[in-house]
């Protein structure tokens, strides 16, 4: 038997993303979301019950305390993972591919007051120092690569006793 914990407090209030016709970033932007509800989603992420059903948060279940840790958000995107990732503790790295995806980012963490070391790379050349990652946080990249090759930079750039937290959205492929 399966049983899950129901957790009742109330949801955050999101405007109306049809009504108002808010981009992605407008519902993420932290100007367009109360203070309250902020710290609700990030408060969210920081510690998890193993027992959770949503990917994501289980991903960061599987993080562990990384406070003091240089965890690798690798292929941030728009930066959604990295203010959970520093209010845990972590020293933040980001390697993404877009400038723009970048400078997004760097305004979401610059809003949040947290700091993160953001870099425009490639994920087969991250640039960063043998051995230097403890932590590599990887969400729903690793199917639009060369997993060999990425494997291999991967590998290079983990710490000894480092490990992987890999979340992705495709379900059984054959690559992975």
């Amino acid at each position: 038997m399966i049983s899950l914990k129901i957790q009742t407090e109330q949801a955050p209030r999101w405007p109306d993303p049809v009504s108002a016709k808010l981009s992605a970033w407008n519902l993420w932007n932290p100007a367009n979301i109360s203070s309250s509800a902020r710290s609700v989603i990030i408060d969210r992420y920081l510690n998890l019950p193993p027992d959770t059903i949503y990917p994501l948060e289980y991903a960061y279940h599987l993080l562990g305390d990384v406070r003091g840790k240089n965890v690798l958000d690798f292929g941030f995107g728009s930066g959604e993972n990295i203010i959970p990732l520093a209010r845990r503790g972590a020293n933040v790295i980001g390697i993404d591919i877009s400038p723009d995806l970048i400078g997004l980012a760097k305004r979401r963490s610059r809003d949040a007051e947290i700091r993160a070391d953001l870099r425009v790379r490639s994920a087969y050349e991250t640039g960063l120092p043998a051995y230097s990652v403890d932590v590599i946080f990887c969400i729903a990249l690793i199917h639009h690569l060369e997993i060999p090759r990425v494997q291999r930079e991967m590998a290079r750039i983990l710490s000894k006793g480092g490990y992987i937290v890999i979340q992705e959205p495709i379900r059984f492929s054959g690559h992975l």
